[in-house]
């Protein structure tokens, strides 16, 4: 038997697993339906500024379902080796369910989403659109199973006891359980609204920066992401509110923990409480008094809400972190509600994207690990020094050396006989960003090591993307032609155009 500190490093270690992993598909799932969505649009339209959108976002959905895959196979052998017990009596039944998804929306999009992410001017744009959709149908599929398992774990029905395990005896009753028809829409909702949240930080982020060549595809992602919010979140508030219901009608003790009582003589709404879990008591609780019995749709204020001491003891969840993390998602939800219906009155008026306290406090919503900490680039006076100065001495005699800056913001110097390429803010040319793109190993390894540790972590695969911003060259063709995609020139950085003189023979 398991010492209660090895059961409890265990839930703790399970937890982060799960927190960590389900990130990357709650943006994933949404950034996937915005892309078979704005491609197909570009096929319908031939707009390019859509065939943008859909280039920079796929970037950023390519790095969060490598990650989602990774960090779903951790927790995938967590489940089996940190609740063995449990996962045999249930592999009968949820080993069958994930078994599924994998089959089914796994191989999905792992069919087409090589497509999706490299046949962009290599196949006609109409085959293009529907790997979109087959990858955004796959996700939404995934998500199905995955709820569809999980719920079955907060409700099971429609099984037999045999030997110990669980056996299906109506595998319609177990997918389509009782719990499964709240917490599939609440969660589907969440993480379109999740997606939403992400694209709309960071176009309201490319906006505080003034990246001009960024600004076409911001303005619209961002009336796109306000539009979807202002939609879905009324919505979700409602949903959620129905699962709180269905929650407290079957999983009574967790409702017990997110109210924060212990006896059930509180009509009140708990904002802040301290409880002694050994006592079975709040050593100090702050409340709103008659709140919760008009949340319970009593407004005499006669309905208590129930308390904690009503579940055996050995049955009881940790109220800490039940109230706490409730609380804290309950006002983040209401904090998001405000801050997107503002958004979209700001839009109605044509005052959004000229409102840059309200940008920058949409920036300050998005997570933080995306943010660049920079502070914002001035629009004019002296370029930045190059991080490692001693390549502009190391230019080969006759070269022309870093010179006054050149329209479109960037300074140049000798990279090599041929041509000269743009010089960043960190002293990093193309070479180094991209070396596939040019120069060998060795400069490029020296190139990263000279990066500031600031720039390097976990979150660079995300952030690089983001910092580089939307590439400027588009595909000149039409819908329906299959040409390929022109690659950046010697002189352009994949961030946006060098300007004028800074490319080849300036």
């Amino acid at each position: 038997m398991a010492s209660a500190t090895v059961v409890e490093l265990s839930r703790w270690q399970f937890v982060i697993t799960a927190i960590f992993h389900m990130t990357f598909p709650a943006l994933t799932v949404g950034l996937s339906v915005l892309l078979a969505v704005v491609y197909s649009v570009y096929v319908r339209t031939g707009n390019p500024l859509y065939l943008q959108i859909f280039r920079f976002w796929k970037k950023i959905f390519a790095v969060g379902f490598g990650l989602g895959v990774v960090a779903g196979t951790v927790m995938t052998f967590e489940f089996g080796l940190n609740w063995g017990v449990y996962a045999h009596a249930v592999g009968p039944v949820i080993g069958v369910t994930i078994g599924m998804e994998v089959i089914t929306a796994f191989f999905l999009e792992a069919g087409f989403i090589g497509l999706m992410l490299y046949g962009d001017g290599r196949v006609r744009p109409r085959t293009m659109a529907l790997a979109s959709w087959m990858v955004a149908f796959g996700t939404l599929l995934s998500t199905t199973w995955i709820l569809s398992a999980n719920s079955w774990m907060q409700d099971p029905v429609g099984y037999e006891k045999a030997d110990g395990q669980f056996h299906a005896r109506d595998w319609a009753g177990i997918l389509l359980n009782p719990a499964f028809a709240h917490r599939f829409p609440h969660m589907l909702l969440a993480v379109l609204i999740s997606a939403a949240w992400f694209v709309g930080g960071i176009s309201a982020w490319y906006l505080v920066r003034n990246r001009v060549h960024a600004q076409p595809m911001a303005r619209r992602c961002l009336s796109i992401a306000l539009g979807v919010l202002g939609v879905l979140m009324p919505i979700q508030l409602y949903v959620g509110d129905g699962t709180a219901v269905f929650m407290g009608q079957h999983q009574l003790p967790k409702l017990e923990a997110f109210e924060g009582n212990w006896e059930s003589d509180n009509n009140g709404y708990n904002l802040f409480v301290v409880p002694d879990t050994d006592k079975g008591e709040n050593r100090l609780h702050v409340e709103i008094p008659y709140l919760g019995s008009a949340i319970a749709q009593d407004l005499s204020g006669k309905t208590n809400t129930p308390g904690l001491l009503l579940t055996p003891p050995g049955e009881r969840p940790n109220m800490w972190t039940t109230f706490y993390g409730f609380r804290a998602m309950y006002f983040t939800a209401l904090l998001m509600f405000g801050t997107a219906f503002a958004g979209v009155v700001l839009r109605m008026r044509r005052r959004l994207f000229d409102s840059r306290r309200f940008l920058k406090w949409l920036v300050w919503m998005t997570p933080a690990g995306i943010r660049d900490p920079r502070p914002p680039r001035p629009a004019a006076g002296p370029p930045a020094r190059p991080a490692h100065p001693g390549r502009a001495r190391g230019a080969r005699p006759g070269g022309r050396r870093a010179g006054p800056e050149r329209p479109g913001g960037r300074r140049t110097h000798r990279e090599g006989a041929a041509h000269r390429l743009p010089v960043d803010r960190v002293g990093r040319t193309a070479h180094h960003r991209h070396p596939r793109r040019g120069g060998d190993l060795l400069r490029t390894g020296a190139a990263r090591l000279s990066v500031p540790a600031r720039r390097t972590g976990p979150h660079e695969p995300v952030r690089r993307p983001v910092r580089a911003g939307p590439g400027a060259r588009l595909l000149r063709a039409g819908p329906g032609t299959g040409r390929r995609v022109p690659r950046p020139r010697a002189g352009e950085c994949r961030g946006g155009p060098a300007g004028p003189g800074a490319g080849r023979g300036a």
